[in-house]
């Protein structure tokens, strides 16, 4: 019955959060080694020491959804080139009259959801480039980015292509089981069924990357999804993170860690893309009192994010401390044990 896959689900979730903490012996390798590595120094210092440590990198820029990466593409002359629009092709190229910044020239490779550019660019890589965002944030962005009342006119879209009515997908997701944040993750964790929908075993198998390909899109290509891809692949290669909560300086610290100008106006190069978020009609905000369920439904991808936290060689130890922090506190814990008891305590 929907009630009995409901409680097996929300268990399972319960259970992967314990899983997904359990520490593997190459983690414990690769973070003592990193933490050996890491410079606590001010930044002015570490910034000099940084510079052009990672010389002659090929990086492969991993584009995870909803977190900054096509206003990052427009800094990557690369993605003009893998651009289909003549036009769009044009506008990219003109924002590369100058010097090509040292990013630029680096990357190689594009990889966005399932589609990787050039095709074999991964395996002659020797870095990954991986914009990131606090998870909870990155959900929230997505459900208010996907929703049909967002349809902008003129504006082709996800939201528009969910709003016609052949998308059964759609159709359940957000007119019968979640017009608003709120009941999405609420049906989390209280067993939902409207009709015939199973509105929470819909719920949790968006959440946890194991909707549709295609309608869930960025949920499905979730950071867990990428890092398989490519740092659990090739774990030995280095990770850069960029957060899209420091999106420039992030940028300008990779910038000199491959031996450019440290204080690059990336944002002066490219436009910054919204998605005509400035005209949308339905604004996603979770009631704080369901952040923490929210939280403990994505066990596994809070400890991806926090996994390519740690291996990003362009972040020192206070950033790092500083973005997690950011994420465990919108989830109301000081710690990531802290967090599992929380968690343990709702279940």
């Amino acid at each position: 019955s929907p009630h009995v896959l409901f409680l097996l689900l929300f268990f399972a979730a319960a259970f992967l959060w314990t899983l997904a903490s359990l520490p593997s012996n190459e983690d414990s390798v690769l973070n003592s080694a990193m933490l050996q590595h890491m410079d606590q120094n001010p930044p002015e210092a570490r910034e000099m020491r940084l510079h052009g440590i990672g010389r002659n990198q090929s990086i492969v820029f991993v584009h995870v959804g909803k977190t900054g990466g096509e206003t990052i593409q427009w800094r990557i002359k690369l993605s003009c080139k893998l651009r289909r629009n003549a036009l769009m092709k044009e506008e990219c190229f003109e924002h590369f009259q100058g010097e090509e910044s040292f990013l630029s020239q680096a990357t190689v490779g594009y990889l966005h959801c399932d589609k990787l550019k050039p095709k074999g660019s991964l395996k002659n890589s020797t870095a990954f480039m991986v914009s990131i965002r606090n998870p909870i944030d990155r959900i929230i962005s997505w459900f208010q980015y996907m929703h049909p009342g967002n349809c902008v006119p003129n504006r082709p879209s996800a939201a528009c292509n969910l709003k016609k009515d052949n998308s059964p997908w759609g159709i359940n997701f957000y007119k019968i089981c979640f017009p608003a944040i709120d009941d999405f993750v609420k049906a989390m964790v209280v067993s939902t069924v409207k009709g015939s929908t199973g509105c929470s075993a819909l719920a949790l198998e968006t959440v946890q990357g194991r909707g549709p390909e295609g309608p869930s899109n960025h949920m499905y290509f979730n950071y867990f999804y990428y890092a398989n891809a490519t740092i659990y692949r090739f774990p030995h290669r280095n990770v850069l993170a960029v957060r899209q909560e420091m999106l420039w300086d992030d940028l300008r610290s990779i910038e000199s860690y491959l031996g450019g100008d440290p204080h690059r106006p990336f944002e002066r190069q490219g436009p910054t893309i919204t998605h005509g978020s400035e005209q949308f009609r339905y604004r996603a905000s979770l009631d704080p009192k369901l952040v923490l369920r929210l939280c403990c439904t994505i066990p596994k991808e809070i400890e991806t994010y926090k996994y390519i936290l740690e291996r990003a060689v362009n972040l020192d130890v206070r950033q790092k401390s500083n973005s997690l922090k950011g994420v465990l506190s919108k989830c109301g814990a000081v710690s990531i044990d802290d967090l599992r008891t929380k968690c343990t305590e709702l279940h």
